[in-house]
């Protein structure tokens, strides 16, 4: 494994900070003020100090006023300290789930008595709709608060709403600010979120490199959700060399911690078959991830039961309930694709709105595709209520993200002074990026500008050059343009057979302009041509295979010319070579007839 210099100096926040350490070395001497101490590393964000807190609360040396043990082994879980988790099972395996908002209740109390993990926790409970409505705005102000209380993971939200726009009005440098300070401070939410921005090039510059560092740096640290982004790293070939053997190690290694995903790392390389012979213990230990938390174990269960398999068969119901699962924890690809699900009717009937909430969710958590699909919806009223203002809004957000679907939605506001004041120079030069990083939709806009000399000065040759990498992307306005460039010797030499071959392109994709030009050169060609024999020899010059077929049938029979045995197979070979049955048969029957004569 290559050397890293630990990007978190203290340890990710989970043990190492003063408070903490202070509070282990008086409990350590059975001083009872070490649960003060610990209470403030836990109102602080150290999941480590959450979960003793718990201890204390659940052992009866504090006495636990309804459910303080339940929350702060809550807010443990949630800061991927995993003996916070074990401690949850063994609270849940004497008492019942709290029932309705009860728990979010009792987390509003302590947010209003100051607590910052409480803001935290509550936020968290509006963002992802657990046990309430969905309400980014509402999480967005007691994140807000949790970070003006002190809170790591309030903060972590905080940049992570302002970078998405959720919530609140987007601030994208203000956020990663926030978000990499936080990360540097030692907070392990912040540091996997700054990562995966990173990784996927959401919201900030993709580097896969420097993502798979922060991973590695968590992992040095012994935090076994770094140990597990580190084996998934090595197996994907995400800023490693792809390694497989380093990916299981690591998997493994996260295991051993108690790690739910690194189970979940481990059931991939059995069910990969990179461990030999046990891919039926790599589905049921998938399955058991799934069933313990695991949102990326629900994702890939979704999605094998979605396509079906060997190994599991097709289950679209099944698919649906772990893209549910994974959805209820927040996770914007679930959610995306239940968008899809619900518009689609697959397995489902079919539910508009329903869809829209979820596509409004996952472009809450920062899913680029969403937004735009949110966006686009606002925008135009289709699918939810008309707000030009907020729908530029979402389709700016997602275009900052570098979604270019949506960068071409604001070029086309600001042309037209949608949702947003009129700035056509703007919306141009956007088209003109979009169209150099090959977007073809744009390619057609700024050709068509240079083309017809609107907004911009004419250029004919950037015109043709502009449509030209259009229709080889296959955007049929782009084909038919090019078709005109060459008809015309526009920007090029002029060149009807090149003309004939762009307009029949863009026919074939249902362009009826070009329809007509080619019907109209086709009826042209048959009243130019002095026989009906010239029309379809120039068609079978031209590759065509039935026409070779009958200009094989003039040579046989000798139609209106000389007959002539020899060319007649030759036009019915070319014709069999392209497939024509008829061509086949033709030259079947005359092998037969010559040997009859012979």
């Amino acid at each position: 494994m290559a050397q890293t210099a630990p990007l978190f100096p203290k340890c990710a926040g989970v043990i190492l900070d003063d408070v903490f350490e202070q509070a282990q070395s008086l409990a350590i001497n059975g001083n009872t003020d070490a649960f003060g101490l610990y209470l403030d590393s836990a109102e602080s964000g150290n999941p480590a100090a959450a979960y003793m807190v718990a201890q204390y609360y659940s052992k009866g040396i504090k006495e636990d006023n309804g459910m303080d043990t339940l929350f702060w082994s809550t807010y443990a879980t949630l800061g991927y300290y995993i003996p916070g988790s074990g401690m949850l099972k063994t609270y849940f395996s004497c008492r019942e789930i709290p029932e309705g908002s009860s728990f979010l209740d009792y987390c509003l109390k302590k947010a209003e008595e100051g607590s910052g993990a409480a803001m935290f926790v509550a936020g968290m409970a509006y963002y992802v709709g657990a046990g309430t409505h969905f309400d980014p705005e509402t999480a967005f102000s007691l994140f807000k608060r949790s970070y003006e209380a002190g809170n790591a993971d309030g903060a972590c939200q905080t940049a992570l709403c302002m970078i998405r726009g959720s919530g609140t009005t987007q601030d994208l440098e203000k956020g990663l600010k926030l978000l990499t300070e936080t990360a540097g401070n030692g907070n392990i939410r912040a540091a996997l979120k700054y990562a995966w921005c990173l990784e996927h090039g959401i919201f900030t510059q993709k580097d896969r490199k420097k993502a798979a560092g922060i991973y590695e740096s968590l992992a040095s640290n012994k935090i076994p959700i770094g140990m597990y982004e580190v084996g998934r790293c090595y197996l994907d070939g995400v800023g490693f060399d792809r390694d497989e053997d380093m990916g299981y190690s690591w998997f493994t290694m996260a295991e051993s911690f108690g790690s739910v995903e690194g189970r979940f790392g481990m059931s991939r390389c059995m069910l990969g078959g990179i461990v030999e012979n046990k891919r039926e213990e790599g589905l049921k230990l998938m399955l058991e991830c799934a069933d313990n938390g695991c949102v990326d174990a629900m994702i890939m269960l979704a999605q094998l039961y979605a396509k079906g398999g060997k190994m599991i068969s097709k289950n679209q119901e099944k698919a649906i309930e772990y893209y549910q699962n994974a959805a209820d924890l927040g996770n914007a690809s679930a959610e995306l694709r239940l968008y899809e699900i619900y518009t689609s009717g697959n397995g489902v009937k079919k539910n508009p709105q329903k869809a829209m909430r979820y596509a409004l969710r996952s472009a809450a958590h920062g899913n680029p595709e969403a937004c735009y699909i949110a966006g686009m919806a606002t925008l135009t009223g289709k699918g939810a209520k008309k707000d030009e203002t907020k729908g530029f809004e979402m389709l700016r957000i997602s275009s900052d993200a570098g979604y270019m679907k949506a960068a071409y939605a604001v070029a086309n506001c600001y042309l037209k002074g949608t949702g947003v004041k009129k700035d056509a120079p703007k919306g141009f030069e956007m088209h003109r990026t979009l169209a150099e990083n090959g977007f073809a939709k744009s390619m057609l806009y700024v050709g068509e500008s240079y083309y017809l000399g609107e907004s911009v000065k004419q250029d004919l040759e950037e015109a043709f050059r502009l449509f030209s990498s259009g229709a080889e992307l296959d955007n049929v306005i782009c084909q038919y343009y090019l078709g005109e460039c060459y008809r015309k010797g526009q920007g090029v030499k002029a060149d009807e057979v090149a003309a004939l071959k762009w307009y029949k392109k863009a026919a074939d994709q249902g362009h009826v302009i070009s329809k007509k030009i080619v019907e109209d050169h086709r009826n042209k060609a048959i009243l130019e041509d002095q026989t009906p024999f010239a029309t379809f020899e120039k068609s079978a010059r031209a590759g065509n295979a039935q026409s070779m077929y009958i200009v094989g049938r003039y040579y046989e029979d000798g139609i209106g010319i000389e007959k002539d045995l020899k060319k007649a197979k030759e036009w019915y070979m070319k014709a069999k070579k392209r497939g024509n049955s008829a061509a086949r048969r033709a030259l079947e029957a005359l092998e037969v007839a010559e040997n009859r004569e012979y």
